[in-house]
């Protein structure tokens, strides 16, 4: 599916005002808010992030175990679940760390993590990562996660090729990608594999130390 501009009709995102649209899934249904389980597939989750009063568990292999976490995860998770940046109702995290600081992760972890969430009975599943090849592990775990009657939501990548992106274009899986202020496609938000638009250009979030930041990309929309 290709979204070449993004649409401009739904009534819910016109109205938020800049500093508190952040979160906000655009599609045939809007803006949904109600209790979920969401597992936040990723970086880690910083452990001295006030976001951690939303985490019930918490999983990472053993390859990361001991290391430095990036800020990605914390800065989506505020997004999903913080106080004053999230327009989601109240939500619990599982806190699924599969990449290290850097953002890289092996298939393997991943495909571990979402078996783990699996497990942990999540009701969305929450990829923002992206592999730039078809894996067989990982599809896999997607395909067992949506069988288990789980949402599967991915960011889109932050860029304009025709690559394909995964898990986003995985079968079963809803690819995010995201809009500016303007309701126009944002700076580098890849249209190819998405099927949901939202927010994540210039969104508000919170860092590791509680404090307000500004950030962009499709993880933030995820």
């Amino acid at each position: 599916m290709h979204l070449d501009k993004f649409r401009t009709d739904v009534p819910d995102a016109r109205d938020l005002q800049a500093d508190s649209w952040a979160r906000v899934a655009v599609s045939s249904g809007g803006v949904h808010e109600e209790h979920q389980l969401v597992a936040l597939i990723d970086g880690g989750i910083a452990t001295n992030s006030v976001i951690t009063a939303n985490v019930v568990d918490s999983w990472e292999p053993r390859s990361l175990l001991g290391t430095p976490r990036g800020s990605h995860a914390t800065e989506v998770a505020g997004l999903i679940a913080g106080e004053g940046t999230s327009v989601n109702g109240t939500v619990d995290l599982l806190d699924v760390r599969v990449l290290d600081e850097s953002g890289h992760g092996s298939p393997e972890d991943i495909a571990e993590g979402i078996r783990w969430a699996i497990s942990a009975k999540a009701e969305i599943l929450a990829l923002s990562l992206v592999l730039q090849n078809d894996n067989e592990i990982v599809r896999n775990a997607v395909m067992d996660a949506h069988k288990a009657g789980i949402v599967v939501v991915a960011s889109a990548s932050n860029d304009l090729t025709e690559v394909p992106s995964y898990p986003a274009e995985y079968a079963h899986v809803i690819g995010v990608t995201s809009m500016d202020k303007q309701l126009e496609r944002a700076p580098l938000a890849r249209a190819r594999g998405a099927s949901v638009v939202a927010p994540g250009h210039e969104v508000q979030t919170t860092n590791a130390a509680g404090d307000l930041v500004v950030v962009s990309g499709t993880s933030m929309a995820t």
